[in-house]
């Protein structure tokens, strides 16, 4: 699922069973909601063509209670002591709710690893949990867009939208989400291991999750500037080819956004020369390759096919 409430999710052309997810701002929904799944290049009165399919907003089944206290003052300031629902896995994001303090907005965190007795949190608990407090998950799930409609090649396309309907405490909400069909998911596959690998004295930085989670988050938003810097050239990112190259900007620009958060090797230069240095860099490659400009395969007339007109078609500006 998206980090947050209302990222569109990719549907991939012909795989079978696939569903969206929409995790509720609001917090667990008090039973299952409804959902409908709309084609928007024709009117939802347009019988024929809408709904796409509609159905059971189905939550997922994680709801249960902290067993023993937990949270930043305890020796493990990650770990939360209780039985995990047997859906619980590692990347989900859940609420922590203090039944002390009910009046607090719930505490989200993402699963880092999940044992008998406890869940960890990849990140130090920013409160202090007694036991009874909920352990909830927020995910609602669509029912699975039908095979017949995935396998249609007229269907690839974006902004189809999802409109779900639910309670929480007593109030109905209708949250509308977006969604494509696309041939090929763009993924960048950086990871903190990575980021280590090219900056090793990064490694002495003490990370609050394990170092394979640490920079997680300013990898994704790293991720996200590369897609937009994309966009704004005119090009969809999931039409691109070429991962390895791709993987290797989005690494150079999580290294700049680690350095722009005034994070530095312990013990090395300061934090404004560790900017400067990683700006530098972020130029300099940018210019070096191509004088600025980059060609890649870029599938322009979504066939999945990369052939001669496609082949180095895009040039790509990484200068901002």
């Amino acid at each position: 699922m998206a980090d947050s409430v209302g990222i569109k999710t990719q549907l991939v052309f012909e795989r079978a069973s696939q569903t969206l997810t929409l995790e509720a701002r609001q917090g667990r929904p008090s039973s299952n909601g409804t959902v409908s799944l709309y084609d928007t290049r024709y009117a939802r009165s347009n019988t024929d063509k809408n709904p796409i399919v509609t159905g059971t907003a189905t939550r997922t089944a994680i709801s249960t209670t902290v067993t023993a206290a937990s949270g930043p003052s305890e020796s493990n300031p990650k770990r939360i002591t209780c039985t995990p629902p047997a859906a619980t896995k590692a990347g989900d994001f859940l609420l922590l709710t203090d039944i002390v303090n009910a009046s607090e907005a719930p505490e989200r965190i993402r699963v880092a690893g999940v044992g008998a007795t406890y869940i960890d949190s990849a990140y130090d608990l920013g409160r202090e949990y007694s036991t009874g407090a909920l352990i909830e998950s927020a995910v609602m799930t669509s029912p699975a867009v039908p095979t017949a409609w995935v396998e249609n090649e007229t269907n690839l396309g974006e902004d189809y939208e999802a409109a779900w309907t639910y309670t929480v405490g007593g109030v109905t909400y209708v949250e509308t989400t977006y969604w494509d069909l696309v041939r090929y998911v763009y993924e960048s596959s950086v990871k903190t291991l990575d980021v280590l690998d090219r900056y090793p004295d990064l490694s002495r930085f003490k990370f609050a999750s394990s170092p394979e989670d640490g920079f997680a988050p300013v990898i994704r938003a790293a991720q996200r500037d590369v897609d937009a810097l994309i966009y704004g050239m005119g090009l969809n990112p999931h039409r691109m080819r070429g991962n390895e190259f791709l993987k290797y900007v989005v690494l150079i620009r999580t290294a700049m956004l680690i350095a722009d958060n005034d994070i530095k090797p312990p013990g090395r230069t300061t934090p404004p020369e560790f900017y400067q240095r990683r700006k530098e860099e972020w130029d300099e490659t940018c210019t070096r390759i191509l004088e600025g400009k980059v060609k890649l395969p870029y599938d322009d007339d979504n066939d999945g096919v990369i052939d001669d007109d496609d082949r180095n078609a895009s040039s790509i500006d990484l200068i901002r």
